[in-house]
């Protein structure tokens, strides 16, 4: 599929992903399964991604590859985190969005720049539903890598 320059990613991804639909999945949970097991840290690793839903691109991580360390607040974080969507459809951008669970926010900037994006206080972005909830269940910090499948230069998002 060649794209052309002025291809969104997530046209782009939307060719790919109907083709390799679980791909990206698979390298996901394999970098995963590659993590350290003594690596102690507390906290959680969920993979937005891309999906096409009616007529918009939306982020999401239901059906998506996550890894959870035992705690039963992140747990409930990650249960919350499946009730929302970013939305990063940019031909479709809706000023004023009706739906509460879909939300602007740093995995959509993150997404559309293609740049991480750290936060080092989640208390200074409580007017995020999650970043809020987050804070609850005691997450402080979070980082957002956009993560490359070089050999098709699409984009995809972890968080």
């Amino acid at each position: 599929m060649a794209d052309s320059p002025s291809s969104s990613p997530a046209d782009v991804l939307s060719g790919f992903l109907a083709t390799f639909p679980t791909l990206v999945q698979e390298k996901i949970r394999c970098a995963f399964d590659n993590l350290d097991d003594d690596c102690h840290w507390v906290g959680l690793i969920q993979f937005w991604a891309p999906v096409k839903i009616g007529p918009r691109w939306l982020l999401t991580t239901s059906d998506q590859p996550f890894l959870l360390d035992d705690n039963k607040l992140i747990e409930k974080y990650r249960l919350r985190c499946l009730k929302y969507k970013y939305n990063i459809d940019v031909k479709n951008k809706v000023q004023v969005e009706d739906d509460l669970t879909i939300i602007s926010d740093a995995p959509a900037t993150a997404f559309l720049n293609q740049t991480p994006e750290f936060f080092r206080e989640l208390t200074a972005h409580e007017m995020s539903p999650l970043a809020s909830f987050a804070v609850e269940c005691g997450l402080f910090r979070s980082l957002v890598l956009p993560v490359f499948l070089s050999f098709t230069k699409l984009l995809c998002w972890c968080r």
